[in-house]
C-alpha cells in the first residue's frame, strides 16, 4: 500500500511539472487518445490513454498511464499504473477524495483516490493485475460515468478497443510492478 501511495504522490508531481514533457506518437481513436510521454530531462517514457468529453468547452476525462518508478524508490526500473479523472473546476480541499466509477453495466467502484488540486484531477495508482482488469473494462464499454465527490461526469468510449490495442502494445514487454504478496505467490509457484 505505501508503495502505491508513493507511486500516487510521483504522479502529482509529474503532472505539476508538465511542462518538463514532450508527447510523442499520439494516435485518435474516436475521442480517446494513446500517446507517449517523454521527459525532457531523463528521456524516460510514460504512456497515456486518454477518453475526453467530446464537447470542447468541457475538458472531463478519464485515463490509464503506465510510468517508470522513480530511482529513489525501492522497485526502480519497474513501471506502475493509474487510473484518473478529471472534471473542470473541480474544487477540493484534502489530499483524497472518494470517487466513484462504472463502466457500462458493470460493478460500481468507490475508491479513495490522490486529490491534484491544481488539476482538479484525482489519481489512482495500481498494479500490473489491475491494470488489466481495467484496460479489459476500457475496451469492452461504451462509456464511464464517475462521481468525484459529488460531481458526475460521463465520458463515452467511442472506439476504445482500438485505443487499448494500441496502447497494449506500447506497454507490452515493461517490467511491470506487482504486489510485494502477489511476487511471493508468483515464487512459490514457480518452485
Amino acid at each position: 500500500m505505501k508503495v502505491l501511495l508513493l507511486c500516487a504522490i510521483c504522479l502529482l508531481a509529474c503532472f505539476v511539472s508538465a511542462s518538463e514533457f514532450e508527447s510523442e506518437n499520439a494516435k485518435e481513436y474516436g475521442n480517446c487518445t494513446v500517446f507517449d510521454r517523454v521527459d525532457q530531462f531523463t528521456d524516460d517514457r510514460s504512456y497515456l490513454l486518454v477518453c475526453q468529453h467530446p464537447d470542447a468547452f468541457n475538458n472531463s476525462l478519464m485515463y490509464v498511464l503506465v510510468e517508470r518508478l522513480p530511482d529513489e524508490n525501492e522497485h526502480a526500473g519497474k513501471y506502475f499504473a493509474a487510473i484518473g479523472f478529471k472534471i473542470l473546476m473541480k474544487f477540493h480541499l484534502e489530499e483524497e477524495i472518494t470517487v466513484r466509477y462504472r463502466f457500462d453495466k458493470n460493478e460500481l467502484k468507490t475508491d479513495s483516490f490522490v486529490w491534484d488540486g491544481d488539476g482538479s484531477e484525482a489519481i489512482k495508482a495500481m498494479d500490473k493485475n489491475d491494470l488489466d482488469d481495467l484496460l479489459k473494462l476500457v475496451s469492452d464499454s461504451d462509456k464511464v460515468v464517475f462521481d468525484l465527490d459529488g460531481e458526475s461526469e460521463t465520458i463515452e468510449l467511442d472506439r476504445s478497443d482500438e485505443a487499448v490495442k494500441d496502447f497494449e502494445k506500447r506497454i507490452k514487454g515493461l517490467p511491470m510492478f506487482v504486489h510485494p504478496e502477489e511476487d511471493e505467490d508468483t515464487e512459490a509457484e514457480e518452485e
